[in-house]
């Protein structure tokens, strides 16, 4: 995985990190010739909210906290997880000095 070369079985792998690290159900599915995720997640929308709030951790860790925010507000409407509503709530609440 150094060289930047992947397969199905390494990509599968990637992406059961992160799904596991989010806890978002998956099955590990494998065929003759090839090995895949399938699960009771909505995909792309969910991933695209976990990437929303991937992307406010790296902007809270710029010191950018409004734009923080305003990345945390898109991930809890596209993926609405109890941890991303908590984190939106505490942002809320330093940017409102409570």
């Amino acid at each position: 995985m150094t060289d930047g070369k992947y397969d199905c079985i390494t990509g599968t792998g990637l992406y059961t990190l992160l799904l596991k690290r989010y806890d978002i159900p998956y099955i590990i599915e494998e065929t003759d010739a090839h090995v895949y995720l399938s699960g009771e997640y909505n995909g792309i929308k969910e991933l695209a909210g976990l990437q929303y709030d991937n992307d406010a951790m790296l902007k809270f860790n710029q010191k950018a906290y409004q734009a923080a925010y305003t990345q945390l507000i898109k991930a809890a409407y596209l993926y609405p997880s109890p941890r991303i509503f908590q984190l939106k709530e505490k942002m809320e609440m330093m940017l409102l000095g409570l």
